[in-house]
């Protein structure tokens, strides 16, 4: 993606890099990654502030 956006206008280069990343975001695992990483938020939530309150 980089080395397109290398010849292209500012505005064109924020308009493509968009649309990849929009397209990306509608693979099938991409749904899986999302959750993954959310799951692991919360227990680094549950854990920090189990860390606070004691």
């Amino acid at each position: 993606m980089f080395y397109k956006q290398l010849d292209m206008s500012v505005e064109d280069a924020y308009d493509y890099a968009s649309e990849v990343m929009t397209d990306n975001m509608m693979a099938e695992d991409v749904g899986e990654g999302i959750d993954g990483l959310l799951k692991s938020a919360k227990q680094y939530g549950e854990v920090a502030s189990s860390h606070i309150n004691n």
